[in-house]
């Protein structure tokens, strides 16, 4: 399974987990660019991260989408997020829930992520009131 890290220090969500030591409650945060160079990294607690995981899809644009991402049909935002009751990715709105396994990604847009771009969800729903 892939994961991603927002660190919740310095408000950054880092493309790369280098590990993770359940031992010490550590991880390390990288960025990884196309080249595989790692040219940032920082070591954090377990509490001062939040790691995302794969959904194992990609959008249209063949961007893979993690769990906290924001996503685009071109008419709605949705959220992706883990749905504990049915052990599922689902996509999230404030009024529907949509089990994201049967839903074409092919036809999603990576917009952003939660916690980098919550001022897109803000827009959005001001522009649906």
């Amino acid at each position: 399974m892939k994961f991603r890290g927002y660190d919740k220090v310095k408000k950054v969500l880092y493309n790369s987990i280098g590990y993770l030591d359940y031992s010490n409650k550590t991880c390390q945060l990288a960025f990884i660019d196309e080249n595989e160079n790692c040219y940032a990294e920082v070591k954090r607690n377990f509490n001062d991260v939040i790691l995302l995981r794969s959904t194992g899809k990609y959008d249209y644009f063949g961007t893979e989408i993690f769990e906290g991402y924001i996503v685009s049909d071109d008419e709605v935002l949705y959220v992706v997020e883990w749905d504990k009751e049915d052990a599922m990715f689902a996509l999230n709105t404030s009024v529907v829930s949509l089990n994201f396994s049967h839903i074409d990604s092919n036809f999603l847009e990576v917009v952003g992520n939660i916690y980098e771009d919550q001022h897109l969800l803000k827009e959005n729903e001001n522009d649906h009131n």
